[in-house]
């Protein structure tokens, strides 16, 4: 495979029917921890093919199912409004309502602006722990004029995460660029998913909520058999930040309203989305 990576620099017939005739020996090395851990490492020593972002899509699909990236990319055009409509219901933090002026202030907002909008909120409403740039570990932005090598290195993150550079996105991954992703943040926002899943990396701590949350609202929403029924839904969401038609009852909640649905036992600790099942572990679990 090496040697007809390096023959092309794309993807050629040949080299994709040895890429998917190693699948199931390559997934088996990787969820028995026989590979060694880290995203160059698989490409460098086993799987060169997984440098593309078209083969990782695929090997995600081949993971997952059948359609895995089309479902994703309509659940998440449908999640956007309604994580935004959330996030709009509370009397909010000062951090969530610089995020909606910040967006809401730019010209001719489109889905790609409420996408992004979203991206940065998901981390806001959903805080694993209280920890000031939790966004950062899942989608971090950048005015082109900064330095991406800068931007990558503060803070030290180990978990890949989208680095926005400009109007560019980056899937970052062992503290170095992994992928340019051309395009959408909802491309980006698939790409580093299907990097957690393909490399069988382990959820960054810092945003597990979030990441636990898009497995269950747009990975497995379609989905009855792998939608767990203790799942943090959309709807979960608007309860545990105490969103009823009144709007919130407790103005400064939003650090802590996530983190009380889960510590009321509406969610197996543990194991919250039976996320092991799917080959994708939580720091620290």
């Amino acid at each position: 495979m090496f040697e007809l990576t390096n023959e092309s620099p794309t993807a050629t017939p040949a080299l994709l029917q040895l890429w998917k005739s190693t699948f199931s020996g390559r997934r088996r090395e990787l969820e028995t921890n026989v590979l060694p851990q880290g995203v160059f490492l698989v490409i460098n020593t086993r799987c060169p093919i997984l440098k593309l972002q078209q083969c990782l899509l695929e090997e995600f699909d081949l993971i997952r199912g059948p359609g895995t990236c089309r479902i994703f990319r309509e659940n998440w055009l449908k999640l956007v409004p309604n994580i935004i409509d959330i996030a709009g219901k509370q009397k909010i933090s000062n951090k969530v309502a610089g995020i909606l002026h910040h967006y809401r202030s730019l010209d001719s907002p489109d889905f790609e602006t409420s996408s992004c909008a979203a991206l940065e909120l998901l981390p806001s409403l959903l805080p694993t722990r209280k920890l000031k740039d939790s966004c950062r570990f899942f989608f971090d932005c950048h005015e082109d004029s900064v330095n991406l090598a800068e931007a990558i290195r503060k803070p030290h993150r180990e978990s890949p995460f989208i680095l926005k550079h400009g109007s560019l996105f980056h899937i970052i991954a062992d503290s170095k660029p992994y992928l340019y992703v051309s395009g959408e943040s909802m491309e980006a926002l698939l790409s580093l998913i299907a990097t957690y899943y393909v490399f069988h990396q382990t959820y960054a701590k810092e945003v597990s909520t979030t990441l636990q949350f898009i497995q269950s609202e747009v990975i497995a929403a379609d989905d009855p058999e792998t939608k767990y029924a203790n799942s943090l839904t959309l709807e979960a969401l608007a309860f545990s930040l105490g969103i009823d038609e009144g709007g919130w009852s407790d103005v400064d909640g939003c650090s802590d309203a996530a983190g009380s649905y889960w510590e009321h036992g509406c969610v197996d600790v543990a194991d919250p989305y039976g996320i092991r099942k799917f080959g994708i572990s939580v720091a620290g679990g």
